[in-house]
């Protein structure tokens, strides 16, 4: 098993057209934290847990834990 971590900024909004207002609900801090397992060097299995935070609105959390199998041929 090997742990993993990864951190992202996303702003899906960093330049808008004239015109348009800019907000600040769809810039993001986003946690990933997971295991994966390599049985075989062909083969991985993946779980992790991801916890996406506005950066309008820390309180306002949206949690996702995913499952992966990867193949290389």
């Amino acid at each position: 098993l090997e742990p993993y971590f990864r951190y992202e900024r996303v702003d899906t909004q960093n330049e808008m057209p004239a015109g348009f207002v800019r907000n600040e609900k769809y810039v993001q801090d986003v946690y990933t934290v997971g295991l994966h397992f390599r049985p075989i060097p062909q083969i991985v299995f993946k779980v992790d847990y991801q916890n996406i935070r506005p950066k309008s609105d820390p309180d306002d959390v949206a949690d996702a834990v995913r499952f992966a199998v990867g193949y290389v041929f």
